[in-house]
């Protein structure tokens, strides 16, 4: 069934092949497809965490748009009603509703999508780095999506579109690029960042305009060149690598609280399993004792900093106050394992 806001496209994707898709609003149905792919290591090594199922269910049943200006979809195969990517799109998190100022994001989905993944796993991502996948990589979804936004935010009447990848990630910025963006900046975490402005300072409309290959290709040279350059100055190696760092000990974290949410599952239901819960603790104990002394000191200053954040969200209104309750019982529950506090009654 299409609603008035599902997209019908029909596509020749890059190997020829004849594609119909939808692309429709994120639904609660979609959530379990999406957590498995938005927190597969491969993919969020470029991405942010969302580390807990509740949490994009949660995001599914918010209105659309959600309370902060933003509109998540997905791309269905119309024949196969397989899920290949999702997207996100909607207000500048820097920016006011009146300013019709709008960013987006997306993510293809891989074929080592799964629902738990191990901790080797987590760290391959990050220390060998993104291995390339058949399923939707470089396929033209993306690209697909990202035509699509930029239609509905001609339709809006937005005045700048906006977008941004990671530094090494060569394969977003020439998707966006390929859609007619031009280079903005490097920001502050080493992102490069890509704009477009469809109104010109005396209100004239400036369509977006997308380059052919062959212009393309000398512009997108010279870019390469030039974030290269960008990258390898001294004091931009070193923001890079505390921003990676940074990801890397919120993978860490993350980690351990989704086993605490199971926990916290299990011991909300009106007849707790207990040995899962054990196990559940154990797994947490032991996975923290294999992180070295470095690791450990990342893990608890991001739980030091999410319990804050979580803390000072108490009773706002602009969130959710059962998000922010399960929030803070997992951070609690993470602190009282790696503190050592639970470790003596789950190995008795």
């Amino acid at each position: 069934m299409v609603s008035e806001n599902d997209i019908l496209i029909e596509k020749t994707l890059k190997d020829g092949t004849v594609k119909k898709l939808i692309m429709r609003r994120f639904t609660e149905a979609d959530a379990h497809r999406v957590f498995m792919a938005w927190n597969n290591p491969q993919s969020y090594r470029y991405n942010s965490i969302d580390w807990e199922e509740r949490s994009i269910r949660y995001i599914a049943n918010r209105p659309w748009p959600s309370d902060h200006g933003l509109y998540f979809m997905v791309l269905e195969d119309v024949k196969t009603h397989e899920l290949l990517a999702t997207c996100r799109f909607g207000r500048y998190w820097n920016s006011k509703e009146e300013d019709k100022v709008w960013d987006f994001g997306y993510s293809t989905f891989r074929s080592d999508d799964k629902e738990e993944y191990t901790i080797e796993e987590v760290k391959s991502a990050f220390k060998d780095g993104i291995k390339p996948d058949s399923l939707c990589w470089g396929k033209g979804y993306s690209s697909i999506m990202v035509e699509e936004i930029i239609k509905i935010a001609q339709s809006e009447g937005i005045k700048q579109i906006r977008s941004g990848a990671d530094g090494v990630n060569l394969a977003s910025q020439k998707v966006i690029m390929k859609n007619g963006l031009k280079f903005l900046d490097m920001d502050k975490d080493g992102d490069v960042d890509f704009y477009h402005n469809f109104y010109d300072e005396n209100g004239n409309f400036v369509p977006l305009i997308k380059p052919t290959k062959e212009q393309l290709e000398p512009v997108w040279e010279e870019h390469k060149s030039k974030i290269e350059a960008k990258r390898n100055r001294f004091f931009m190696r070193m923001i890079i690598k505390k921003a990676n760092l940074d990801q890397y000990a919120r993978s860490l974290f993350f980690f351990l609280m989704t086993k605490a949410s199971k926990i916290d599952e299990f011991q909300l239901n009106s007849t707790p399993n207990e040995g899962k819960i054990h196990n559940l603790i154990l797994e947490i104990k032991e996975t923290y004792k294999s992180y070295t002394r470095q690791e450990k000191k990342l893990v608890v200053k991001i739980l030091k900093n999410y319990l804050l954040r979580w803390t000072k969200r108490i009773g706002n209104e602009e969130f959710e106050q059962s998000e922010v309750a399960f929030n803070l019982r997992c951070c609690n529950m993470v602190k009282e394992i790696i503190s050592k506090k639970l470790i003596t009654e789950c190995e008795v």
